[in-house]
């Protein structure tokens, strides 16, 4: 009876500790998903191409839409 009740703890002390690390997992999988999106999109703004118009004669920068 006391072995059964070892085991039995044992076994509930690993399920607890699995069902924190998945939902740590979770949460960090999550959160790196959102930092990447980010990322790429800041990424893609700065790559992204832009047409502008500039003055021959005094140098001023206009953007074109």
């Amino acid at each position: 009876l006391a072995y059964e009740r070892a085991q039995l703890a044992t076994k509930n002390a690993k399920a607890g500790a699995a069902g924190c690390l998945g939902g740590c997992g979770t949460i960090f999988g999550v959160g790196g998903m959102i930092l990447s999106f980010i990322g790429g999109l800041i990424g893609w703004l700065l790559v992204m191409k832009k047409d502008v118009l500039k003055c021959g004669s005094c140098g001023s920068v206009v953007a074109t839409s």
